[in-house]
């Protein structure tokens, strides 16, 4: 697409390729390669939503990587945010979505409870009816199911179960539309 002059197309192929890369399970360190090569290519070409979200996965994939028990927290809280990632938000309510999502994803596998479900809760406020479904909301789906049982065991809160249960079923309903997408998932 870059070749042919589509520079948007060939940017938004970069973008669904290293995300899925990520949430595949891809090799840490290859998936770190592969943000910056795609955070280069974004910030040559001037596309500031994208490269917002190629700084949050770049930080997450570096806190994963460096994650270890003299890791100090409020390090990892400041790396969680850039200036440019909060001031999307506003401009763009997807993006607020998407960032949510992703802190919430993080806190989940640092077992952080209390960060973990502030940015749950923001992520549950934000209606995403009319949007279109994405290649990720699958996966923040599924954290999202997750995060939700583990608040409700810790808070007896029914919301959180409703919740849980509303991510399983968007789940089940997506493996029998896509059978053969879905079958290691479901």
């Amino acid at each position: 697409a870059m070749a042919a002059g589509d520079t948007y197309a060939a940017l938004l192929n970069i973008g669904f390729y290293v995300t899925v890369s990520f949430w595949a399970g891809t090799k840490l360190s290859v998936c770190k390669e592969q943000y910056a090569q795609a955070h280069r290519s974004i910030e040559k070409h001037g596309y500031s939503t994208w490269l917002a979200h190629s700084i949050r996965h770049g930080k997450i994939i570096s806190l994963l990587m460096d994650n270890n028990d003299n890791t100090d927290k409020s390090a990892r809280s400041s790396a969680m945010e850039s200036q440019l990632e909060q001031d999307l938000p506003e401009v763009n309510p997807r993006f607020a979505y998407y960032s949510f999502c992703q802190k919430m994803y993080i806190s989940f596998i640092l077992r952080e409870y209390e960060q973990m479900k502030a940015f749950a809760e923001k992520v549950f406020e934000i209606n995403l009816t009319y949007w279109t479904l994405m290649h990720h909301h699958t996966a923040y789906s599924f954290y999202g199911g997750l995060v939700s049982f583990w608040v409700y065991r810790q808070s007896n809160d029914p919301n959180w179960a409703s919740r849980g249960h509303k991510a399983k079923i968007a789940m089940k309903k997506w493996a029998k539309s896509s059978g053969h997408n879905f079958q290691h998932k479901a």
